[in-house]
């Protein structure tokens, strides 16, 4: 890999280019499938990609291959030189600037098939003795990676990193009932505990059974929503690329395109980037431009801290490059339990599953809150389902009540249930 990265950029260099980029990727899978409740499928996969970015005279050209023979790289360089030659000028292009060779090595780096079909016929027998109304698929794989990142001004990261990947999907048949499709995920560094038992594994299969028989809203009523920490994870996501982001920025999206240092949101937000937290399966190491990553608060008590942005969109609008980036995101638990968050709502929804679109430019949306259920008076009511959510995003993170002790880690996202007030609910 290293060979090959160097001889890209000195041909490149050779060629006339003033800057060149390489990101080489070398991955393998082994991934194993329960079907129709069976252990019944065993594949692995193998894949090289290489990603390749020429600098000249304030133009810039991109291209990506799989194939790495001689051949193919000399007909990517060729090309390469004749795109950026007809490319439109910006000085904005730029890459990131020389920082210490580095290396970081993560996770389990060679699988344990014992353990993985172990698990799997574990999660299946437990399915079959207490879940015997629920129909269900399940998959573990794991993935092996090596990247290497090199970039003309001396740039040179090496990781080399090894996790787990479990997802199920599952419905439920009762009583001549079926209800809505739901499902489990998460990435983690080993399989030292059973599927069932990481994250809500075994919580949202309990769910799916009686979600058989869903009621129904009285009528449409403004409330609380109690989101769900991996619908919360989506929103907060939703929230970055909407207002925060490279692109949000440079088009001139953003409500926020120079607040920097002012107080944006509830002071009980606070959301961090933590590319190297233990926590989770998934760290990203480096920007996508070629900074070592590093923690930072992206909001910190409602004031906005950092930009989450690479170079190109900072030169663009004269603002920090960030050396922190939108992913390893955490946001803190808070004092109260799940069940405690319930008992203090009046009237509202807890959702557990959500499907929506992108907000408007200042904020509002609708969700359809799927797996879901009717919160009155501090209690459950009942499981509902296709029930629209309204409200605006923007206030929503102004109107926050309080966050949940129990968090859940997918792997490269740590997030708790969000209580917040003011939405409009109705059923269908």
């Amino acid at each position: 890999m290293e060979k090959i990265c160097k001889k890209l950029i000195d041909r490149l260099l050779e060629l006339g280019a003033d800057k060149a980029l390489v990101i080489f990727t070398q991955s393998e899978s082994s991934e194993f499938n329960l079907i129709y409740k069976e252990l019944n499928l065993l594949r692995s996969l193998e894949s090289s990609d290489i990603t390749i970015n020429v600098y000249k005279d304030d133009k810039r050209a991109i291209k990506s291959i799989n194939q790495i023979d001689e051949a193919s790289l000399e007909e990517a360089i060729t090309e390469l030189m004749q795109t950026v030659a007809e490319s439109n000028p910006d000085p904005a292009f730029d890459i990131a600037e020389y920082q210490e060779p580095a290396v970081f090595t993560d996770g389990v780096l060679v699988p344990d098939s014992e353990l993985i079909v172990s698990r799997l016929a574990e999660f299946a027998q437990e399915m079959k003795d207490m879940y015997p109304d629920v129909l269900f698929d399940a998959t573990i794989s794991h993935t092996h990676s090596q990247t290497r990142f090199m970039n003309s001004n001396g740039v040179d990261v090496s990781i080399e990193r090894g996790y787990y990947e479990f997802s199920t999907m599952f419905t439920a048949k009762k009583g001549g009932k079926m209800s809505s499709m739901n499902f489990a995920y998460f990435r983690a560094s080993n399989l030292d505990r059973p599927c069932m038992e990481i994250n809500q594994s075994r919580e949202l299969i309990r769910q799916i059974v009686e979600q058989t028989h869903p009621g129904t809203i009285p009528q449409k009523f403004v409330g609380e929503v109690i989101l769900a920490p991996f619908v919360l994870g989506d929103l907060i996501q939703t929230l970055i690329q909407s207002h925060f982001s490279d692109n949000a920025l440079i088009s001139n999206l953003s409500l926020y395109p120079d607040h920097l240092g002012q107080k944006l949101f509830s002071e009980k937000l606070t959301i961090t980037s933590r590319p190297r937290d233990p926590h989770q399966a998934v760290k990203h190491f480096i920007t996508s431009d070629g900074y070592l990553a590093r923690e930072e608060a992206i909001i910190d008590k409602g004031v906005l801290r950092a930009y989450p942005i690479a170079t190109y969109a900072a030169n663009k609008t004269g603002k920090p490059v960030a050396k922190c980036h939108p992913y390893n995101l955490v946001i803190a638990p808070g004092e109260l339990s799940l069940a405690e968050m319930i008992a203090h709502t009046k009237q509202g929804i807890l959702c557990m599953r959500a499907s929506h679109g992108k907000p408007s430019a200042q904020g509002d949306m609708s969700t359809v809150a799927k797996n879901s259920y009717y919160i009155k008076d501090g209690k459950i009511v009942c499981p509902v389902k296709e029930t629209m959510i309204s409200f605006n995003l923007i206030e929503a993170m102004n109107s926050i009540v309080d966050f949940s002790r129990e968090t859940h880690n997918a792997g490269e996202m740590i997030m708790p249930y969000m209580r917040f007030g003011g939405a409009t609910i109705s059923g269908k």
